[in-house]
C-alpha cells in the first residue's frame, strides 16, 4: 500500500504520544517518595525525675533511745486470761496473764513448771500455775529453771538450783516454788540462761546469780566451781537498756547503741574477733 500524506503524520503522532507516556511513567518511578505525614504528639514529655539520693552506709547498732530504760510492763487488755508475756526453755514454757498470774507447761524434773512438785518422770502437757505469783509482768525461761519479775522490780526464780540459779541463797539443789532472788526491788527486766539468771535494773545496771564457769556472771571471776547463789553486779556496766542471757554468755545493750558480751567464747559469741573464755 502507498503511504500518504496523512498515514505519515498519524505515524508520527501515535510515536510521539507513546514516547510522551514512557517519559511520564520513568519520571514517576525515579521521583523521591513524599515522606509520610506526621502528627505532633499529644501528650508531653515526662519531665526528668530528679536524680535518685544515695544513703548513707548501714550502721551496725540501732539508735540509742532517748528515754530511761523501758520497763516490761504488758500491754493493757481487759481479759484478765490472755496471755501477755511468754518464754520458752529447753523442755518448758512459762506465760504471764494479764492478771498477773504465771503458768508453765512442759518437763518438771527439777521443779521447773512451779507449783510444787518435781521428779524424773513429772510433766504437764497443759498449763499448770506457777504457786503463788499474781503480780508478774514478765517471765524468763532457762534451762531447767524459771524466774518472774513482779511490778515492785522483785524477781522470783523456781526450778533447778544446781549452780545457784534461783538467787534467793538458798542451796537446795531443786526450789519446786518460788523464791525471791536477794536484794532485788528496782529490776525492769529477767533473762534466763542455761545455768545462770540476769537482771536489768533501774539504775542501768545489771545483775546476775548462778554458774559462772564460763564468766557469764561478768563479776570478773571465772572458774569450774564458781557459782554464785545470790546477785552479784555486772563490772563496769552502768547505762544498760537490754540484757539476755545465752546458754552460757550474756550481752546487754548499752544507752549509747553499743553492745557488750561476757562468758564463753568458745565459738565467738561475744563478737569481738576472738575465740576462748573471757
Amino acid at each position: 500500500m502507498r503511504r500518504t500524506k496523512h498515514t505519515r503524520v498519524w505515524f508520527f503522532a501515535v510515536v510521539a504520544a507513546a514516547a510522551i507516556f514512557a517519559a511520564s511513567c520513568g519520571s514517576d518511578d525515579d521521583a523521591e517518595p513524599e515522606p509520610p505525614t506526621t502528627t505532633a504528639a499529644t501528650t508531653a514529655a515526662p519531665a526528668p525525675s530528679a536524680a535518685p539520693t544515695t544513703s548513707a552506709a548501714p550502721t551496725t547498732t540501732a539508735a540509742p533511745p532517748t528515754t530511761a530504760p523501758p520497763t516490761s510492763a504488758p500491754p493493757t487488755t481487759s481479759d484478765e486470761n490472755a496471755p501477755v508475756n511468754i518464754s520458752a526453755g529447753t523442755r518448758h514454757t512459762c506465760a504471764v496473764y494479764a492478771s498477773g498470774s504465771v503458768a508453765c507447761w512442759g518437763e518438771n524434773e527439777n521443779g521447773q513448771l512451779g507449783n510444787g512438785e518435781s521428779g524424773a518422770s513429772v510433766y504437764s502437757s497443759v498449763p499448770v500455775e506457777v504457786a503463788g505469783i499474781d503480780d508478774a509482768i514478765a517471765v524468763g525461761a532457762g534451762w531447767e529453771h524459771s524466774c518472774a519479775l513482779h511490778d515492785t522490780g522483785e524477781v522470783s526464780c523456781w526450778g533447778d538450783n544446781t549452780h545457784g540459779e534461783i538467787g534467793s541463797g538458798q542451796d537446795d539443789k531443786t526450789v519446786p516454788l518460788p523464791a525471791k532472788a536477794v536484794g532485788l526491788d528496782d529490776a525492769v527486766s529477767v533473762t534466763a540462761g542455761h545455768w545462770h539468771t540476769c537482771a536489768l535494773r533501774e539504775t542501768g545496771g545489771i545483775s546476775c546469780w548462778g554458774a559462772d564457769h564460763d564468766g557469764q556472771l561478768g563479776d570478773g571471776r571465772i572458774g569450774s566451781e564458781i557459782d554464785s547463789f545470790v546477785p552479784v553486779d555486772v563490772i563496769d556496766i552502768s547505762d544498760a537498756v537490754e540484757v539476755s542471757a545465752g546458754g552460757e554468755h550474756t550481752c546487754a545493750v548499752h544507752e549509747t547503741g553499743e553492745v557488750s558480751c561476757w562468758g564463753d567464747n568458745w565459738k565467738g559469741e561475744l563478737g569481738n574477733g576472738t575465740a576462748g573464755n573471757e
